[in-house]
């Protein structure tokens, strides 16, 4: 069973966290009469409390984060010269669906962002 990962649930946390979960799967077709086509979609949340008791998260705190979630989410999981999820499945789309969250930094502190990256193979049926 996988478990609750949302703002709500991470309101407590210590430090930054990088959640990964399966987001589904399936097959749109075939790619010709000899290939099929598998794609698997992988979520991606990253997490952090702003821990400075003196208020509201900083503008440089934020872009900060942002620069880490681009370098090492982004830019690693969505290069299809250099990412495989298995020996076969390349990256093939992917969406920041959410960059951060404004309301959770001002309510909770919390930076809150996520991705969703979909692989995909070419297999023989």
């Amino acid at each position: 069973m996988i478990p609750d990962v949302g703002p709500n649930e991470l309101a407590d946390i210590a430090g930054r966290h990088v959640y990964v979960f399966q987001a589904g799967y399936g097959s749109p077709g075939p790619s010709d009469r000899g290939w099929d086509v598998n794609e698997y979609r992988v979520s991606v949340i990253v997490v952090e409390h702003y821990d400075d008791a003196a208020g509201l998260p900083t503008n440089a705190w934020i872009n900060d984060l942002i620069e880490w979630c681009e370098t090492n989410i982004w830019g690693k999981l969505t290069d299809t010269r250099t990412v495989t999820l298995s020996s076969t499945a390349i990256p093939f789309a992917a969406e920041v669906l959410t960059l951060y969250d404004p309301e959770l930094l001002r309510e909770e502190n919390l930076f809150f962002s996520e991705f969703l990256i979909t692989f995909r193979e070419h297999t023989a049926p």
